[in-house]
This record gives C-alpha cells, sequence and structure tokens, in this order.
C-alpha cells in the first residue's frame, strides 16, 4: 500500500479483503477497534482482537496481514452459564498506523470517537462493527441492532449523523439503565426504512467472506423485501424525512 492509494475512489462491488487500499484498509480496521478489537497501551501499538469463532478471526486477519504479520492463538475462557468456550485471539505486531490510532481513541483510557474516525470507516468497517457489536432481532419484524454501550450520549448523537450523511443509514438511539451500575447504557437500532440499503450496501458485497458460524446475524434480503411491503410494517417507514 503506498500513498498514491489515499486518493483512490472506494467501491463496495469490487473491494477485496487481500487487495485492500490503504484508505479501505484503515476504514476496515477502525470497524474491528469500534467492535472488539484493542490497541496496546504502549508507546509502539499492535492491534488485538477476540473471537469465539474461528473463521471471523481468520477473516480479520486476512485483512490485517496486509499490514504486519498475524498470529492467532486459542485458549479457553469461562462464559458463565454457557461454560468454557475456545476463544481465538487475532494479534498483530506494532506498527505506526496503530499507535497514531491509539492516540485517537483513547483519551483517558476509554475508547472514544472523533471526526476522523466516523470519515474514515467504510462499507467493510460498518459490517465488521455490526459482525462484532451487532445483533438481528426477529421476534417481531426484522431489527438490526448495534450494541455501541461504550459510547455516551453525545458520541452517539455523533455516530447517529456521520452515518446518516455518509451512508445514509438512519440509526435511533436508544438507551437502559443498569441498576446495579447506575448506569445509562446506549445503542443504536436501525430505522426500519433504511434495512434494505443496509443489506445492499453492507452485508450483500461481502457476504461471501461472513463465516456460516455467524449468519445468525444476517437474514434473507427477500425476508426484508417481504416484511417492508407488509402493510403491518408500513407505519415503521411512512413519511419519513
Amino acid at each position: 500500500m503506498d500513498n498514491a492509494e489515499l486518493n483512490s475512489k472506494l467501491s463496495v462491488t469490487t473491494m477485496e479483503l487481500k487487495k485492500l487500499s490503504t484508505l479501505e484498509f484503515k476504514g476496515a480496521i477502525i470497524g474491528m477497534i469500534l467492535g472488539d478489537g484493542s490497541l496496546s497501551k504502549r508507546s509502539n501499538s499492535s492491534l488485538k482482537i477476540t473471537s469465539v469463532v474461528k473463521g471471523y478471526a481468520e477473516v480479520k486477519k486476512e485483512i490485517l496481514s496486509q499490514l504486519t504479520d498475524v498470529s492467532i492463538s486459542k485458549y479457553k475462557k469461562s462464559n458463565g452459564s454457557f461454560g468454557k468456550k475456545d476463544i481465538y485471539e487475532v494479534r498483530t505486531r506494532v506498527h505506526p498506523i496503530y499507535t497514531k490510532l491509539r492516540m485517537r481513541f483513547y483519551h483517558n483510557n476509554r475508547k472514544t470517537i472523533d471526526k476522523y474516525i466516523m470519515n474514515t470507516i467504510n462499507e467493510l468497517g460498518m459490517l465488521l462493527w455490526y459482525l462484532d457489536d451487532g445483533c438481528l432481532d426477529t421476534s417481531s419484524g426484522i431489527k438490526f441492532g448495534i450494541y455501541s454501550n461504550g459510547f455516551n450520549l453525545i458520541e452517539h448523537q455523533y455516530i447517529q449523523k456521520v452515518l446518516n450523511d455518509r451512508f445514509g443509514l438512519r440509526f435511533n438511539i436508544r438507551k437502559s439503565f443498569k441498576k446495579s451500575k447506575a448506569k445509562i447504557y446506549y445503542w443504536l437500532y436501525l430505522k426500519a426504512i433504511d434495512r434494505l440499503k443496509f443489506y445492499d450496501n453492507i452485508i450483500q458485497p461481502f457476504l461471501k467472506y461472513i463465516p456460516q458460524e455467524i449468519m445468525y446475524k444476517i437474514p434473507k434480503r427477500e425476508d426484508i423485501e417481504k416484511m417492508m411491503s407488509s402493510k403491518s410494517h408500513h407505519r415503521f417507514y411512512e413519511n419519513i424525512v
């Protein structure tokens, strides 16, 4: 990857995981960091990501290997009532890109966001963020959510604005109060009117890379179409500007 590639135009129809430009690569890793990724605290940072799905860890390794050598290690971790699970840890070597992103993302040891981060995330990064922290609620329709609980209300409002401006995706901000911690948590729910757009622009271009083990987060496009044409769901997206 060279500096000339920074000016290349992104195309969700041609982006390949093994051939990402510098800007595409940064957009992807920002999605990983917004999700399950963490940057080391050392003066020279590396990126670490964990997953319980081996195939998904390998997808991330494929992307990250374009910058540095990447290792995957496996260990078992207690997971409460679910018993012990195999955890796959993806770890990069240190690199100036990760060091600079650490300076942007972390303030007082808390993960946060800024204009550069939100203006650099791309469609692949959005998908990775969704696969990390997202959920598909099919209890009453088809609802895409992102459990972005680590960010405060102001950060959510900025995320909401940028995702609308950049991708045309409109999210509601929801909240819940956790009594045990005396704290309000926020997360994102995609508006019904943009569900097909989310599928076509964020999911579909990379569908072949999504491991079968996490396809439970991915609905069928025809099911979204059927839902959106249903009279019982029109109240969710009629007269939305």
